[in-house]
């Protein structure tokens, strides 16, 4: 069922992790499963095992490169789902002035172009893991940048790094603090709490080893709410 495998990607691609029983053996003479194709995708080395629960094993996503087919994919699938159309001199754009201007102008404008593109779909459900599929698929799409998603440093984990990838030098590397919220729950007062908790976030991550030494790291809190984003805080 194409359907049935298309939410298990979405699965994949939303929590980073899926939980299965793997098939030892593969019959043309019965139905294909959700586990059928969760297993799959483990023997191609699209998943790895997470861990082994009581009768079954979480499976998910092996390492960064694994995780950017996903996240392309996901742009893919976006595509087709609402009227949009990925403009990869754009892309470029938006890589390069963060590269070396130090700027995410464009960058934000192409994600509220993509949310746009779902203005007239409901967006409950909705939050900033799929803004940072968004963000990430562009820019791995540039190859300026090793982008890494769900970062770990020792206080916790970074939504967006934009890092050192040999041969590129660019001027400038970021971090991004991603945060969505309904209309319905926005206010002057919500914002505020969501932007103080986004810089106590960096300014945490910022002090551990491997970040303290990178030089001209931008970072920025981004707070978007329907199609908008509705807060830019750069530290």
């Amino acid at each position: 069922d194409p359907v049935q495998n298309i939410d298990t990607l979405k699965e994949i691609v939303t929590t980073g992790f899926v939980t299965a029983n793997i098939t030892s053996t593969f019959s043309m003479d019965l139905p294909f499963t959700k586990d059928d194709f969760k297993s799959l995708l483990y023997y191609l080395g699209l998943l790895s095992i997470r861990e082994s629960i009581p009768g079954a094993v979480t499976l998910q996503i092996p390492n960064y490169v694994i995780r950017g087919l996903y996240y392309d994919f996901f742009l893919e699938f976006i595509k087709h789902e609402a009227p949009f159309q990925v403009e990869p001199d754009r892309i470029r754009d938006a890589m390069y002035q963060i590269a070396y201007e130090g700027k995410c102008d464009i960058l934000v404008t192409l994600i509220e172009e993509l949310l746009h593109a779902f203005s007239n779909r409901d967006f409950i459900g909705f939050d900033e893991k799929y803004i940072k599929i968004a963000i990430f698929a562009y820019a791995n799409m540039s190859s300026l940048y090793l982008v890494k998603s769900e970062y770990e440093v020792a206080d916790g984990y970074i939504d967006l790094a934009l890092l050192k990838r040999d041969p590129w030098h660019p001027d400038y590397y970021a971090l991004f603090e991603l945060k969505y919220v309904k209309k319905s729950m926005i206010s002057d007062a919500v914002l505020e709490k969501m932007v103080n908790e986004g810089i106590k976030q960096l300014n945490q991550y910022i002090s551990s080893p491997e970040l303290s030494s990178i030089p001209n790291l931008k970072r920025w809190v981004l707070i978007f709410s329907g199609d908008r984003c509705v807060r830019k805080e750069e530290l």
